[in-house]
């Protein structure tokens, strides 16, 4: 009896100690195509990961043209050579905005973001708990809604410049979705 009451302290303790996941409301935005200059690596959708590209895009801010300004973006995105069952082909691109036409510096690759109707989700919180709130969007708040994601980039806007190993993030999760008319 001793054993079942330890037990269930423990597990009541775990249940008290765990933290909700946050809920965030969507809001609805349409894009226009955003074009990125920045680095990106194939195959890379670990959080420790992609923190660790977060730090080599620390490092390589200075490598930006001047006009190269504003928020930062954490890009998911599917290549031509896309295979769902290996789960391969994906990439993940960290930039900054800058114009589409202008040279850029070795190193860094360009990419735009298709224009389009996205689902936008306000988050605040720590990196390793990003995952429960995309968990949430992906497993609750998509099939609740009805709605129907569309196989081209989701996005991640930073209201503050990302500092690797940072205590709490400020984003924007813009998912894509087909509209009635698609």
């Amino acid at each position: 009896m001793r054993r079942y009451f330890l037990l269930l302290l423990l597990l009541l303790s775990f249940a008290l100690s765990a933290k909700d996941v946050v809920k965030p409301e969507a809001r609805y935005e349409m894009l226009i195509a955003v074009p990125l200059i920045g680095i990106q690596f194939e195959n890379a959708m670990e959080t420790q990961t992609m923190d660790n590209i977060w730090q080599i895009w620390s490092e390589q801010r200075s490598l930006l043209p001047h006009d190269a300004k504003g928020p930062e973006y954490g890009v998911f995105y599917y290549g031509d050579n896309f295979d769902p069952e290996a789960e391969t082909g994906y990439y993940y691109m960290v930039g900054r905005q800058f114009d589409a036409k202008a040279p850029i510096p070795e190193g860094l690759v360009r990419h735009t973001i298709p224009g389009g109707f996205y689902a936008v989700f306000d988050y605040t919180g720590t990196l390793s708990d990003k995952e429960r709130t995309y968990n949430y969007i992906y497993g609750e708040w998509i099939p609740a809604n009805k709605a129907v994601p569309l196989m081209q980039d989701s996005f991640e806007l930073y209201k503050q410049e990302y500092r690797p190993g940072a205590d709490e993030i400020q984003i924007e999760i813009w998912i894509p979705l087909q509209t009635n008319g698609e």
